[in-house]
């Protein structure tokens, strides 16, 4: 049982919605979720984010919990790892070398052509 202490409310209020998906994600395999309540349940989260003040710790991977309703819906599975993450490291590693800290600064089409600048 949880009992508000009034310490914190919005950061508590987050990281209940952050259990809320954890435990609808494991609960995906036994087909209880519909991709309907995961999209509301990650909306809630990202908006308590941001209520709560985590702005600048959302670092670029927090989008990536908007795309797991339509996986689930396009898939009726969730995938348990994201393996092109490792892709994409060489691009930010340049990024972080001149000084880019946000991918939605220049966007995609920048990092491709610094990218192929340096392996040219």
């Amino acid at each position: 049982m949880i009992v508000p202490l009034e310490v914190c409310p919005k950061q508590c209020t987050c990281m209940l919605s952050l259990v809320d998906i954890i435990e609808m994600l494991q609960l995906v395999p036994l087909g209880l979720i519909t991709p309907d309540t995961l999209q509301k349940a990650c909306e809630k989260f990202i908006h308590m984010c941001l209520e709560a003040g985590y702005k600048e710790y959302m670092h670029t991977k927090f989008h990536w919990i908007l795309h797991f309703p339509q996986h689930l819906s396009n898939h009726n599975m969730l995938p348990c790892c994201f393996v092109q993450e490792r892709k994409h490291k060489m691009i930010k590693r340049l990024w972080a070398l001149n000084g880019i800290h946000s991918i939605y600064v220049f966007g995609f089409s920048f990092g491709v052509s610094l990218f192929s600048a340096f392996i040219s």
